[in-house]
């Protein structure tokens, strides 16, 4: 391997690390955002549109919340989340009684049933439930780093959730550094 080879493999590991977040955070990842946040788990707001662009969330995929602090610095972190399973979302009772209501209504029970736009858009938002895994951060040394607990969080509106695609999985490296695992990208 020539020198400058080398040069140019760790710069791009560099601009990588350095690009973490943001190649994870576009529009193309969205899938929704957090409305249910603590220690343990969370809960993420999704609609058809978002999980289809994404080409799904399965059980057991990992998600990304991240958000940038504006009060520490415009620090940004992201929080690893795996989906666990579905959550209700307050307005499922309403969802609810709006599909049956409209299968009663119609006359030949065999018929799809065709609500207004409006409606359409309402029956397409529900919730996955998530277990939090950890908190990915730059050190002071601008490492990007991977804590397995949350030592804190803001509240959960502030937060939108994407799905990493393959090349942006995330592998850890298995060299501790102050307790945390520092990580790069695969």
């Amino acid at each position: 391997m020539v020198i400058t080879d080398l040069f140019s493999t760790i710069q791009s590991q560099e601009t990588a690390k350095e690009n973490f977040f943001e190649a994870i955070k576009t529009d193309e990842n969205f899938v929704g955002h957090l409305y249910d946040l603590n220690y343990d788990t969370t809960n993420v707001l999704v609609n058809d549109h978002f999980k289809n662009s994404v080409s799904g969330v399965p059980h057991g995929c990992f998600l990304m919340a991240i958000y940038t602090n504006k009060v520490a610095g415009n620090k940004t972190e992201g929080i690893l989340l795996r989906v666990i399973g579905t959550a209700d979302i307050p307005q499922k009772k309403e969802i609810i009684e709006s599909i049956t209501d409209a299968h009663i209504a119609k006359k030949e029970s065999k018929r799809d049933i065709e609500p207004d736009a409006y409606t359409k858009v309402f029956y397409q938002w529900n919730g996955l439930s998530c277990r939090v895994l950890g908190t990915f951060f730059f050190d002071s040394d601008k490492n990007l780093c991977f804590g397995t607990d949350m030592e804190n969080f803001i509240g959960a509106h502030n937060y939108k959730v994407y799905k990493p695609q393959k090349e942006q999985q995330i592998r850890q490296h298995c060299h501790p550094v102050d307790g945390y695992l520092c990580t790069g990208i695969q």
